[in-house]
């Protein structure tokens, strides 16, 4: 989160989830979340989304025509291997229940916990000659690079 910005008054935390939830209903958007659970505590550490959103723009950084997968976790959840675990099954779900070409990801370039956890999983990064905001990285997945990652990891 310290990536993101402060924790929400109760009002603003109203606000973000009916911004949220519109789009969420939308026929050609959609916006799942999840909550992530430690097992071993039953607590809730961190929540992780899949969006999907109709391009309303012709710049290749502001539309998304695959999906989109991001993280947040509480600080107590560093060190655990909780986002490749959490993350690897939401890319797992998503090229089953999809025919998504690829899978995107966009974080803060000095949010280096995630770009490590993202290369782990085998996404690359986004080379374009589309100018893009120099704080945000973009990497992808293509479902024949998570089958041969999965592959090289087990065996």
């Amino acid at each position: 989160m310290r990536h993101i910005g402060p924790a929400f008054t109760r009002e603003q935390a109203n606000k973000a989830f009916d911004l949220t939830f519109k789009p969420s209903v939308k026929a050609k958007d959609f916006i799942k979340t999840w909550a992530i659970i430690d097992k071993s505590t039953s607590q809730s550490i961190g929540i992780q989304a899949l969006s999907w959103k109709e391009p309303t723009t012709n710049n290749l950084f502001e539309q998304s025509s695959a999906p989109e997968i991001g993280i947040m976790l509480d600080r107590s959840s560093n060190g655990k291997l909780y986002p490749e675990e959490a993350m690897g099954a939401l890319v797992e779900f998503c090229f089953k229940q999809t025919s998504s070409p690829q899978i995107k990801a966009q974080y803060f370039s000095s949010n280096f916990a995630t770009k490590r956890f993202v290369k782990k999983l085998g996404f690359i990064t986004e080379e374009t000659n589309t100018k893009k905001p120099e704080n945000i990285s973009y990497e992808f997945i293509k479902p024949e690079m998570w089958t041969q990652n999965i592959i090289e990891k087990i065996y």
